[in-house]
């Protein structure tokens, strides 16, 4: 019997150099997808808070627009395709917002 647990605690006195250059190895390939899922979750994070204070930006907007009188956006609609100075951002702005307003018949 005490040759069994000699043998037995002789084999498990530590680790070998494979078996820690194979947890390493292991751990390298498991680590990198991690640490991209990671970033990637950073970016995201970034990108919808953008996108949050963009569209509160553009409802305000469409507040002030909506907000003043038809004969004031009568005078205010110019041609296809061509933004209105008056409530559109200016030219050198981040994330600049363009209103277009354009004269629309229903009865026809």
């Amino acid at each position: 019997m005490k040759s069994c647990v000699a043998c037995a605690a002789r084999w498990q006195q530590g680790f070998s150099y494979v078996e820690i250059l194979i947890v390493t190895a292991l751990l390298a390939l498991v680590l990198v997808p991690a640490t991209q899922s990671v970033q990637l979750g950073a970016r995201a994070s970034t990108i919808h808070e953008t996108r949050n204070i963009n569209m509160f930006r553009l409802q305000g907007r469409m507040e002030k627009v909506l907000a003043q009188s038809l004969e004031k956006l009568r005078a205010a609609a110019g041609s296809a395709g061509t933004a209105n100075a008056t409530y559109s951002d200016a030219v050198a702005t981040p994330d600049r917002l363009l209103v277009y307003i354009a004269r629309y018949d229903g009865a026809n």
